[in-house]
């Protein structure tokens, strides 16, 4: 009787857990609008070349689309 009881009263923390950590992934946002540093990174050596430690010369206006700003290729 006592192992059922502890292995309900387990489930029942796990559970609260679980609800309580979705709650909070759910109610947590970060607006991303407005202008944004950026560079395109065709040939993949940004983060070789320590990319994010130095200032990025194009800015974006986010919600936006590259294209519709002049960057990118045109989609296909």
């Amino acid at each position: 009787m006592q192992s059922k009881l502890t292995r309900a009263i387990w489930l029942l923390a796990v559970g609260c857990v679980l609800l309580c950590a979705a709650n909070l992934m759910a109610t947590e946002t970060l607006p991303l609008a407005g202008e944004w540093r950026f560079a395109l990174d065709r040939a993949d050596v940004g983060v070789k070349e320590s990319w994010f430690n130095r200032d990025l010369a194009e800015r974006i206006q986010l919600p936006g689309v590259l294209q519709a700003q002049g960057y990118g290729d045109e989609i296909s």
